[in-house]
């Protein structure tokens, strides 16, 4: 009897031993599930053990968005870029053949970028842009590139042998791309805003060249007029000056 009693006194403590663990489980697994969303902040729990890594410029690379527009009408360009670390220049480029003014002034475009980077200096440089000669002296220079672009080739040597960890990359972009594909690509937009930049200043420049020659015609042209004198028609001719 007395053994019984003590069986059962036993595995009424046990019972009872085995339910407040079980319990205690519970109460530290709903509690970590509590605490899960504060655990995924590292700076909550351990402020003092994040390291912040500050990018030096030269290992970042620069991106530069670069461009040209040019006249064949009036055989004047403008060349210009934009680049990631808020500047931007454009200049006025008059090109040594005009019947490929377009294509160099793409490539002085790209002159001014990396004279830029140059200047700062940036060993690191992605250059992004739309004409496929620009690309293909950045990646695939030619012999022949030497003779007809002297001043790029000569520009490019320079920066690369400044500094032998210097680096340009260079990306294809398409040009003249819609507002819809501006808004849903980030590259498409700084680019096109880069294109915006160069034609407003060729074609601001363009109507002031033409204003100034209106004045001059206006003051140099001869202006005829036609009197007619009974059966007879006498033109008078006026210059003025």
């Amino acid at each position: 009897m007395d053994d019984l009693f003590v069986f059962i006194i036993l595995t009424i403590f046990f019972s009872v031993k085995l339910i407040i663990v079980f319990k205690q489980h519970e109460k530290k697994i709903i509690h970590n599930n509590k605490c899960e969303p504060k655990l995924c902040n590292p700076c909550d729990q351990h402020p003092k053990s994040i390291d912040i890594v500050k990018f030096d410029d030269q290992i970042v690379p620069l991106i530069y968005y670069i461009d040209g527009s040019y006249s064949h009408r009036m055989q004047i360009g403008h060349s210009g870029f934009r680049a990631s670390d808020g500047s931007s220049a454009v200049h006025c480029y008059s090109p040594r053949y005009p019947r490929r003014g377009s294509t160099e002034s793409e490539v002085y475009a790209a002159c001014l970028a990396i004279q830029h980077a140059m200047e700062n200096p940036y060993t690191t440089l992605i250059i992004r842009t739309d004409n496929s000669k620009v690309e293909q002296l950045l990646r695939r220079p030619k012999d022949k590139d030497n003779r007809d672009y002297s001043f790029f080739c000569q520009i490019l040597n320079e920066y690369r042998q400044e500094n032998e960890n210097n680096i340009i990359q260079v990306e294809r972009v398409r040009g003249h791309t819609t507002r819809y594909e501006q808004n849903q690509c980030e590259i498409k937009r700084e680019f096109a805003k880069t294109d915006r930049l160069v034609r407003k200043k060729n074609h601001r420049y363009i109507r002031q060249q033409r204003i100034k020659n209106e004045q001059y015609h206006l003051y140099w042209y001869p202006q005829c007029y036609t009197l007619t004198y009974y059966r007879y028609t006498v033109s008078q001719y006026n210059l003025y000056f």
